[in-house]
């Protein structure tokens, strides 16, 4: 029966399988932002292993080619989406090398409503069919019921250099990762975003207050105390208004391994407090 299917039907049926196939390392995550004036307001992120594809010589280049699929499911159970794509990436001679050892990333924008969703991912080498699949949760609130609510946690790309035009098509860049978190020097700093949405019933102003801890092993190595949050506020429609945050925190002096950014925004009118966290790694 399996020999008859396609191999886009094996890969589909491996992304509903139980466990993640790991014949090539794939994550997934799913990040919800809403700016108001782009309603696609989750970003899906899949990030797949480099080392293992047969790339093809073109000129002084190096090709490689993958089907990415996805399917995302609401908690009924319901396939809401389903997109299947073909991306190629041409790689110079030192791209190549960057790219078997930090992998890649494939970013897709979506829109949906207010729930919780996950989505099954499945990343496959076209020629070979070597491929594996991950799966993903995000919950996308209902800002037009919520006093106060914030957006995913959002790390910056560590700096690399960016490719050129020519040397990858589609939403597709290198990242150094493991199992899909994002690593950083011990020298750099690691940026983040988000965005606090609250009623316009309750304006954002100086009442709302920021503080960060950065953990490791769920233990305080720094935290900053509590903050006013600047106003940079925004109408974004539907009786809610948003600011965004964006700071970074300094890695220099830490010791390498897994660590935890949380922040936390505390509204002083309606005694509530939202959190968010975001896992990363320091090399």
């Amino acid at each position: 029966m399996e020999e008859r299917q396609t191999p886009q039907q094996r890969l589909a049926r491996a992304m509903l399988a139980p466990l993640p196939n790991t014949n090539l390392g794939v994550s997934a995550r799913m990040d919800f932002v809403e700016t108001g004036t782009d309603y696609q307001q989750v970003l899906l992120s899949i990030t797949f292993d480099g080392d293992k594809f047969q790339y093809k010589r073109q000129d002084q280049n190096h090709t490689f080619n993958v089907e990415i699929l996805y399917f995302i499911y609401d908690t009924a159970g319901k396939q809401v989406e389903t997109v299947s794509n073909e991306v190629q990436g041409v790689l110079t001679p030192e791209r190549l090398a960057l790219g078997q050892t930090f992998g890649y990333v494939y970013s897709r924008q979506l829109k949906l409503k207010p729930g919780i969703y996950q989505a099954r991912v499945g990343v496959r080498e076209i020629g070979t069919d070597r491929f594996g699949t991950a799966s993903a949760w995000s919950e996308v609130p209902n800002l037009e019921r919520s006093k106060l609510e914030l957006s995913s946690l959002v790390l910056l790309d560590p700096p690399r250099g960016a490719p050129t035009a020519k040397e990858s098509k589609e939403e597709l860049k290198r990242i150094k990762t493991i199992q899909g978190i994002r690593l950083y020097p011990r020298s750099d700093a690691v940026g983040y975003f988000f965005r606090v949405y609250r009623n316009i019933d309750t304006p954002i102003g100086s009442d709302l207050t920021l503080k960060t801890e950065l953990l490791k092993d769920g233990q305080p190595v720094r935290q900053s105390r509590w903050m006013p949050i600047a106003s940079g506020k925004k109408d974004i429609g539907g009786g809610k208004e948003q600011v965004y945050v964006g700071s970074k925190v300094n890695l220099a002096g830490l010791a390498t391994g897994m660590y935890e950014l949380s922040v936390s925004v505390r509204d002083a009118r309606s005694k509530k407090t939202a959190h968010r966290t975001a896992v990363f790694g320091i090399e």
